[in-house]
């Protein structure tokens, strides 16, 4: 294990990971479907560790723009730069958006996330109960785990929630 320093924040991480968070590019601690310590962007993929996601949102009026009055923050990924969805039911909208644009090619990390929407029963989708969000779950989080290289955040999910 090493760490490093950045201005605002120290970040320990595994020198075998490699992934950087987006805006201060140190090292993001490795993922174990890790949400303590890292923020995901939903809109791209991308990952920030938490001190920069919430300074970036602290900021808000270097990074976002004006949408009918009300301030959006604005993706830090260069090539994205779409508005943050600031709540469950923005996150939720995007991420159903992202995975029902098509369910097979979608998006590994827009499938993982909506699976633990509808697990943790932040889905905001009319007529679920919790045997259908379990349903939703496995059903996502399958599709994820299947794609890139059999991705392992969503192997483990499932392990876990069949465990």
């Amino acid at each position: 294990m090493s760490s490093s320093s950045c201005a605002t924040h120290t970040c320990s991480y595994n020198d075998k990971e490699g992934e950087l968070c987006i805006i201060c590019e140190d090292p993001l601690s490795p993922r174990i479907y890790d949400r303590v310590t890292r923020k995901l962007f939903i809109c791209c993929g991308k990952e920030a560790c938490l001190p920069c996601a919430d300074a970036m949102v602290d900021n808000s009026s270097t990074n976002s723009t004006n949408n009918g009055g009300k301030l959006q923050v604005l993706c830090p990924n260069s090539n994205c730069r779409k508005p943050v969805p600031q709540t469950d039911e923005d996150q939720f909208a995007l991420a159903k958006q992202m995975v029902d644009a098509d369910e097979k090619l979608a998006c590994y990390w827009a499938q993982s996330e909506l699976a633990n929407m509808f697990l943790s029963g932040k889905c905001f989708a009319e007529g679920t109960d919790r045997v259908a969000n379990e349903d939703n779950f496995v059903k996502y989080m399958t599709l994820a785990a299947d794609q890139r290289h059999h991705y392992a955040p969503a192997q483990i999910s499932l392990g876990q929630y069949y465990y």
